[in-house]
């Protein structure tokens, strides 16, 4: 093709080009149009109708749960309570039997050792020194070695060991 040359393409292309650019700027159009709709919708609707709707969708989702995985879904209000001083104290029984269970099947020696650390805080909180405190808990952990293990059920019976 030369200069010259009056059978070119181009005016043909641009125009395409053209053509397709204005359908992509209306469908965009239509497009960022309906999420606006859709935003100021749900923005306008009645607040009921609107938590009707949230709890509907709650109440879907745990029964999908339920069936899909056979576990419970925790609930979507962290700590259920009305006022304050009942949130607080459903959040400390929330926390305590947490602690209940995560403690539940700990060996003896991990119990004592939480048991030394708090003794430690609530000593050095009492104004203990550390070498007083260190001294202390020295004698705590030697009399620990040296102490019978609790008599079990066996162990209570005045017969036990006669054979």
């Amino acid at each position: 093709m030369t200069i010259a040359d009056t059978t070119s393409d181009a005016r043909k292309t641009v125009m395409d080009t053209v053509r397709e650019k204005r359908e992509q700027i209306a469908a965009d159009n239509a497009r960022n149009k309906a999420e606006r709709n859709a935003r100021r919708y749900k923005a306008e609707r009645d607040p009921d109708e609107y938590e009707k709707q949230k709890k509907d969708q709650k109440a879907e989702y745990a029964d999908m749960i339920a069936e899909t995985e056979g576990r419970e879904v925790r609930a979507y209000v962290v700590v259920p309570g009305e006022t304050r001083s009942e949130k607080d104290q459903n959040a400390r029984q929330r926390h305590a039997e947490k602690e209940r269970k995560r403690w539940a099947n700990a060996s003896q020696e991990q119990k004592d050792k939480k048991n030394d650390k708090v003794w430690c805080s609530r000593k050095g909180k009492a104004g203990w020194s550390e070498e007083r405190i260190a001294l202390e808990l020295a004698k705590r952990q030697e009399a620990r070695r040296h102490r019978q293990p609790e008599p079990g059920p066996y162990e209570d019976n005045p017969n036990y060991g006669a054979f």
